[in-house]
């Protein structure tokens, strides 16, 4: 994908490109806009918290939050391995099977998550089984959500 975006951008001064682990990556600087899409239902439930976290430390305040992912109506494509849990079975073309994370959040637990790290959200559904979400980030510091 960094090439894709590299060639399309040619060599835009604006963008830089970091290849790191989320979880493991520590911001260096605040941006006015963080976006992902269909990453949110592959972040297991232990660590939901501290992912939002690091996206608001990211934005600086007033800052914008966009992204996309799957309903939990959603969740009847998928083969949950085992049934009530977090682990989707997916399979390729040529017959190769992976196990992933897939957890389906309610639209609730979103922006909860993501107001007790001072970002308001709000949530739209698509026709199909998808829902996108914007925010911003109202202050620099955690609101106390009751």
């Amino acid at each position: 994908m960094h090439e894709r975006s590299r060639s399309r951008l040619t060599g835009n001064p604006k963008v830089r490109y970091i290849v790191a682990d989320i979880y493991d990556w520590v911001p260096d600087m605040s941006y006015d806009a963080v976006t992902f899409s269909f990453w949110l239902s592959h972040v297991p439930a232990s660590k939901l918290d501290d992912f939002v976290s690091k996206v608001a430390r990211c934005l600086k305040p007033g800052g914008r939050v966009f992204f996309a992912d799957q309903r939990r109506e959603g969740l009847i494509r998928e083969v949950m391995d085992p049934p009530c849990g977090e682990i989707a079975r997916r399979s390729l073309i040529n017959g190769r099977e992976f196990k992933i994370i897939k957890h389906f959040y309610s639209s609730e637990e979103i922006i909860k998550c993501f107001l007790q790290e001072g970002i308001n959200i709000n949530i739209s559904n698509t026709a199909t089984l998808f829902y996108y979400a914007s925010g911003v980030k109202y202050h620099a510091q955690k609101s106390q959500v009751p």
